[in-house]
């Protein structure tokens, strides 16, 4: 018997929606379960597959459902695979730059039709989903995930978000965070395998899915299933108007103008002291309150998360603490240090040296 050809196998793929639909029917019912679900909350180590699986789903979503639209919430752009333009992808600068205004604006822009009850017929992919306590708005997420999350289902809004585990360290610091998603959303973990003597991993396909009541499965996507054959299939989509709140975020120079000549900051040549003044600079003003916290802290390591986390309510004035933080490390005022996660991320830790005066 002849071997399949290449153009054989062409022909056995889906060429219509209809087709789609017909054979995962047959080969993969478990992922149509997920059309339709709860949010979910998308887990897995890095490069186990979570960006590919989103990515299929939510196009899946846009060919399935009639005029399905999606918008793909990423503070960083991955060169080796990046976010077609047809699931609409925002929140970095042209330059690349992170643009957490942008997502803050969208979210809130979602919350707002919520309440005004309309339909919305839309996924939204919430990438690095655990960096988004960097809101300008520190409690705006706190506020609006709960009933985001509670009433999504009945206003056709399907959101994924998208991290690297799932615990409470690897999502935004809002109180009670993981008993929420825990309770409103259906986990979805990419496992992935050990590919080399690093232990750097690769993406098998498989995923593993914890349903609202418990229960557990586990699926392998078709790998004929690829993302450039859902791009074939996915009609034309309008932009989601909900991407026009972007327009509307402004930037804002950041306040890290040197004094004088100098290149230093404003309090980066004295030792850090906790004191507060009526005249206060903006680099003033974050140096005192970091010191604040590091003295609490009593000599023990603190991280750069703990330490801007309810602190500073600007993604400005957080990129200035930590070039605060470093320049005296450099000068040896704090003592720093690096670890390596798991999940490919790295914790900065600081604190005071014992020698420095208050």
């Amino acid at each position: 018997m002849q071997s399949p050809t290449l153009g054989d196998f062409d022909k056995q793929l889906p060429k219509t929606a209809q087709e789609l639909l017909n054979r995962l029917e047959t080969e993969c019912p478990e992922l149509l379960l997920l059309i339709k679900s709860a949010p979910i909350r998308l887990v897995g180590k890095q490069r186990t597959g979570k960006s590919t699986f989103a990515k299929k789903l939510a196009l899946l979503r846009s060919i399935l459902l009639p005029g399905h639209q999606v918008a793909w919430a990423t503070p960083h752009r991955e060169a080796d695979s990046p976010v077609p333009d047809s699931l609409n992808p925002f929140g970095t600068t042209p330059d690349g730059a992170k643009c957490f205004p942008a997502i803050e604006a969208v979210w809130n822009a979602i919350q707002q039709e919520v309440d005004r009850g309309k339909q919305l017929n839309l996924t939204a992919a919430w990438d690095e989903f655990g960096s988004y306590d960097q809101f300008q708005d520190e409690q705006a997420l706190g506020k609006s995930l709960r009933s985001l999350l509670r009433e999504s289902s009945k206003h056709a809004y399907f959101p994924i978000l998208i991290a690297h585990g799932d615990q409470a360290s690897f999502y935004p610091g809002v109180k009670g965070i993981l008993g929420t998603l825990q309770e409103s959303t259906v986990k979805v973990e990419t496992i992935g395998k050990v590919k080399n003597v690093f232990g750097e991993m690769a993406p098998t396909g498989v995923v593993e899915v914890t349903k609202l009541d418990g229960s557990v499965s586990k699926f392998k996507v078709p790998d004929w299933l690829t993302v450039d054959l859902l791009l074939s299939l996915q009609p034309t989509c309008s932009k989601p108007a909900v991407l026009d709140a972007i327009a509307l975020v402004k930037s804002r120079p950041q306040q890290t103008k040197p004094v004088g000549n100098s290149n230093e900051f404003e309090v980066a040549d004295k030792p850090i002291v906790v004191s507060q003044s009526d005249e206060e600079t903006p680099t003033q003003k974050i140096g005192r309150k970091l010191a604040e916290k590091l003295k609490a802290a009593n000599g023990e390591w603190v991280s750069y998360r703990e330490l801007v986390s309810r602190t500073f309510r600007t993604i400005e004035d957080k990129d200035l603490a930590h070039k605060i933080l470093d320049y005296h490390a450099q000068k040896g005022t704090l003592e720093k240090h690096k670890t390596e996660n798991q999940n490919g991320t790295a914790t900065e830790l600081y604190r005071l040296k014992p020698t420095v005066p208050f």
